[in-house]
């Protein structure tokens, strides 16, 4: 007899973690899903209490943290691990950033896993092919029934459930590290009937377990198992109860023996069961099934990446699962190109520094109300229930599609030497592909999400422990050997090649680029949070203008609690650090400073520039490639930059053009100024539109450089 192939996509994990190790495989194709802030919290904090390799970090943070007199009790122990300052999913990731013999695995555990996960309907886990219920009630005409489940309680109790959610996490760092959970719902534990004579247990798929733990991790604790009510739903104590029968699991035979093969008829007894008269009839379709599933569905097939399919994958669900897609206007989509944010650079101790309000679209702002008045209506907390129980009769939330603003993650695949494309600094904040493959995304994004991903959190700054609202901040901190500042710089050049001979230049505008992408996170992030509170809390979009008039006022901007329900990813694994960030932006010094800066913007002629989020050489780059590969200087994209867009046909540069054609008349009186000065220099022949911008005639008409910035173009213009 041989080894028959095993029925299921189930491959070893290589894990030297006790919870992440089982033979695992999808079973479906995956799609993906952006988990929130709480849903982050719950998945990694069941992960760290349920890693035995942490449990002696769980000791020494109770040992350092707990305050009290005696031995803290277990309740007391897990309110202090949830909940303390700080909680130990930041205290965790500190220590693995800093503790030298921590091993490879749990220091990536410590990062924490992208946000962004794989979600499975189907998914095998250590012999047990397992769906979720939504799968399963899709398909009214199965036979089968996969989605039973059993796990140990730490409390002694055995939970029984249903799969509702199969996740595939996805640990940040150089490993692979991919474990599952599923999210289920579980029947009350106290709501059971065993006799331990037989082993038959009866649980009440009527009944709900009231915690909110509702994760396991699949590669250890999931055991499969299926319902079977009675067949006399008259008799009153059958009436709602269902046995619990335990699946076993499927795989490859094991291997044979030589005790296989010697078997003495006369000594060892066969069992055979005999037939029993008469019938039993089973109405199969009062019942959820009776076995499990051991064949692939026909439907089941590679996994879903491209993104028009997962555009069309994600709308079907939403129909199916009776969700309303609210309409989403071209303006609200994350990283726009032609969003008209101000290019001037903000005050690092300015971290809510402003935004150009440019959404044309909107002739009228609605009356701002304050959130309490808005979350009146559930006690002020803002939250609202968003899904209704299918068999509930209730009123179908209109949820609002928020996209983030600016990319959200790394390339998953970092390419080869030969494959990186080559890049040459442009001016002082800016980059331009000499040769290789084309960018989809802005070269300097790649930068802001290796800040992002490297985030220190809190950072000791002489003694004190500081949001790090500087670049040099993250000189302080260490990890591997090397700052966090060098890292960051170091692994930005996995992704691109230097051009040759531009080194040192190239090193002087990723310093300067570093310096504007940190102080960009703090504001974008709090105009995220504000969009994310709206349309996952409220279930309403909302635009610029709105979002600005929160941030304008105490009374109109989200509360502190509020804000933190919206934690951005990068600061997952530092919650305190988010609370601190929360706290400075709600200063009254904080909303004085902001009334003066939208004070002086009120006072400007006109929109600032039409660049939106990239410097003035991506401006150019992109007016290039729009318009038939004609080249321009910067003195002609800085005019261009503020007469229209870059993909804009018409929007093309004419000497004759007077002031009323700009959007802002006082970049025409700058380049006019630039071109007097510059033929008393060079002569009356002179045209700026092809030659380079004098810096040092641009420092004479200044004078200087107000506010570090030169007089026009400042982002085009190398300062060397």
């Amino acid at each position: 007899m041989h080894n028959p192939t095993p029925r299921y996509n189930a491959d070893e994990n290589s894990s030297i973690l006790s919870l992440f190790q089982g033979d695992l495989g999808s079973g479906s194709a995956g799609t993906n899903k952006q988990l929130n802030h709480q849903e982050w919290q719950t998945i990694m904090f069941t992960l760290l209490i349920n890693l035995d390799e942490v449990i002696p970090y769980q000791k020494e943070f109770i040992s350092q943290y707990w305050r009290g007199n005696r031995a803290p009790t277990e309740q007391e122990e897990d309110n202090l691990l949830r909940h303390g300052v700080p909680d130990f999913i930041s205290w965790f990731c500190t220590k693995a950033r800093t503790d030298a013999e921590m091993s490879d695995e749990l220091k990536q555990v410590g990062r924490g896993f992208s946000r962004r996960v794989k979600s499975f309907t189907v998914y095998d886990v250590n012999g047990y092919r397992f769906r979720t219920r939504s799968y399963e009630e899709s398909r009214p005409n199965l036979k089968t029934m996969c989605c039973g489940v059993r796990t140990p309680g730490t409390d002694g109790k055995d939970y029984y459930g249903i799969v509702e959610e199969i996740y595939e996490l996805n640990f940040k760092g150089a490993g692979t590290l991919a474990p599952v959970v599923f999210k289920c719902h579980w029947f009350d534990p106290d709501i059971t009937r065993k006799d331990l004579t037989i082993g038959q247990v009866e649980i009440r798929q009527d009944s709900s377990y009231k915690g909110d733990d509702v994760y396991i991790v699949a590669n250890r604790d999931a055991t499969q198992v299926y319902y079977l009510p009675w067949a006399c739903q008259k008799d009153e104590k059958l009436a709602g109860w269902s046995l619990v029968h335990l699946v076993s699991p499927r795989g490859k035979a094991p291997l044979p023996n030589d005790d296989d093969y010697n078997f003495d008829p006369s000594t060892d007894e066969f069992y055979q069961p005999e037939g029993l008269e008469g019938t039993l009839e089973i109405d199969i379709g009062s019942l959820m099934g009776m076995e499990v599933d051991n064949e692939i569905d026909e439907d089941e097939g590679e996994e879903v990446q491209d993104a028009r399919d997962l555009r069309m994958l994600e709308r079907w669900q939403m129909q199916r699962d009776g969700v309303v897609q609210e309409e989403v206007h071209d303006d609200d989509y994350g990283d726009n190109e032609d969003d008209d944010d101000s290019d001037d650079l903000r005050e690092l101790d300015n971290i809510d520094s402003d935004d150009d309000d440019s959404d044309r679209d909107d002739d009228s702002t609605p009356e701002i109300l304050p959130y309490s008045t808005k979350c009146q209506a559930d006690g002020g907390s803002g939250r609202i229930e968003q899904y209704a129980r299918r068999d509930q009769e209730a009123a179908v939330l209109v949820l609002a599609k928020v996209y983030s603003r600016g990319p959200t993650q790394l390339p998953r695949v970092r390419p080869q030497f030969h494959q990186r494309p080559v890049i040459t600094p442009v001016g002082q904040t800016s980059w331009k592909i000499v040769s290789g493959a084309g960018q989809a995304r802005h070269i300097n994004g790649i930068q802001g999400l290796l800040i992002k991903e490297y985030y220190p959190g809190l950072v000791n700054v002489n003694g004190e422990m500081k949001v790090p609202t500087k670049w040099s901040h993250f000189y302080l901190v260490e990890e591997g050997g090397e700052t966090i500042a060098a890292k960051i710089k170091r692994e930005f050049w996995d992704f691109f090649t230097c051009e040759e001979g531009k080194a040192a230049q190239a090193a002087r505008v990723q310093e300067a680029v570093c310096k504007d992408r940190l102080k960009d996170l703090y504001h974008e992030a709090r105009i995220q949070a504000i969009r994310d509170f709206h349309a996952n809390v409220l279930g309403e979009n909302i635009k610029k203008p709105q979002i600005h008039q929160r941030m304008n006022s105490r009374e109109a901007d989200l509360t502190q609690a509020q804000y933190e329900q919206v934690c951005p990813s990068w600061c997952d694994n530092h919650r305190e650090c988010w609370t601190e960030i929360v706290r400075m932006w709600r200063t009254d010094e904080a909303y004085a400073r902001r009334a003066d800066r939208q004070g002086r913007r009120a006072q400007m002629r006109g929109v600032s520039h039409h660049q939106g989020n990239q410097p003035l050489p991506q401006f150019a780059t992109r007016w290039t490639q729009t318009h038939g590969g004609q080249e321009i200087n910067e003195y002609t994209a800085y005019l261009l930059s503020h007469k229209g867009k870059a993909t804009d046909p018409n929007n093309v540069y004419n000497p004759e053009d007077g002031p009323d054609a700009y959007t802002n008349p006082t970049a025409y009186e700058k380049a006019t100024e630039y071109t007097v000065a510059a033929r008393q220099r060079y002569g009356e022949t002179f045209d700026p539109t092809a030659e380079p911008l004098d810096t040092d005639l641009l420092q004479r008409l200044g004078p200087g450089k107000q506010h570090g910035r030169y007089y026009m173009a400042h982002s085009a213009l190398d300062p060397s």
